[in-house]
């Protein structure tokens, strides 16, 4: 009898010690999930930040170079006018 109350000690000590790493285990998934969230919103922000960045940076260009072709054909039409007025 004394065996078997023993024996009932140990598995109870053991389901106890397997019930605490469960739990722990719950509680480290748990986190590391919320880790992985922080870390992908983290990575979408900078990459929506960057995209903005480039966006920025390509309506800029494009600004310039539509700046640049009025420029050459106001500076064309400019070359024209004095022509005609040498030749008038």
């Amino acid at each position: 009898m004394g065996a078997v109350t023993a024996a009932i000690s140990k598995m109870t000590s053991i389901n106890a010690n397997l019930g605490d790493s469960t739990d722990l285990i719950s509680q480290l998934t748990k986190n590391t999930a919320a880790q992985q969230d922080a870390i992908t919103t983290g990575i979408s922000a900078l990459t929506d930040a960057d995209l903005a960045k480039q966006s920025v940076l390509l309506l800029s260009a494009q600004t310039k170079q539509q700046l640049a072709v009025q420029s050459l054909s106001i500076m064309d039409g400019q070359s024209s006018m004095i022509l005609k007025l040498f030749q008038g």
